[in-house]
């Protein structure tokens, strides 16, 4: 993610990025076959890579309420080991780029809501480019009416159960 910031920053690491995202990545094919599961939010600064590989690309957008995203990730920051260094560290997180005026003096949670509709948008970006894609509210999945989020998991995962927070196939 620091060199896909670095890159839509500053315009400079474009083929170093590239070369690194399609060896991961086409790692993980390897490793795992052709049908795996990405859940990776430091992918938003380089959702344009996707689809390059000519991979069949499913996409299952899921949204969460931008005010209680921005609270959320504003308070988690990141995993606990970088935590105390996350906001020091240039480029660590995804952000905008451009940037708006004034960035670095707005507060912390209107940056997160700034990051929440880049993000967003760059997901929402690849629609033209996947076979399949669904957007899903986080609200509506981890919705405690298990009817609403039993609807909800069905719309992208067929012939499931949803049995309270787990989902099996028929």
């Amino acid at each position: 993610m620091m060199l896909a910031n670095m890159r839509n920053d500053l315009g400079a690491g474009n083929d170093l990025l590239r070369a690194f995202f399609h060896r991961s990545r086409n790692r993980r094919l390897a490793e795992r076959g052709e049908e795996y599961v990405e859940i990776n939010p430091f992918l938003c600064p380089m959702t344009d890579l996707l689809p390059e590989s000519g991979k069949t690309l499913r996409v299952v957008h899921m949204v969460r309420e931008p005010g209680d995203w921005a609270i959320s990730i504003s308070d988690f920051k990141a995993s606990a080991r970088f935590r105390d260094v996350i906001n020091h560290v240039p480029f660590a997180k995804p952000y905008p780029s451009p940037r708006p005026p004034g960035w670095g003096n707005r507060p912390e949670i209107e940056r997160a809501l700034w990051r929440w509709h880049w993000c967003n948008s760059r997901i929402e970006d690849l629609k033209p480019h996947c076979e399949a894609y669904s957007l899903v509210r986080y609200e509506d999945v981890f919705s405690t009416d298990l009817e609403s989020a039993s609807e909800t998991i069905d719309l992208f995962i067929p012939d499931t159960k949803f049995i309270g927070a787990a989902a099996v196939g028929n």
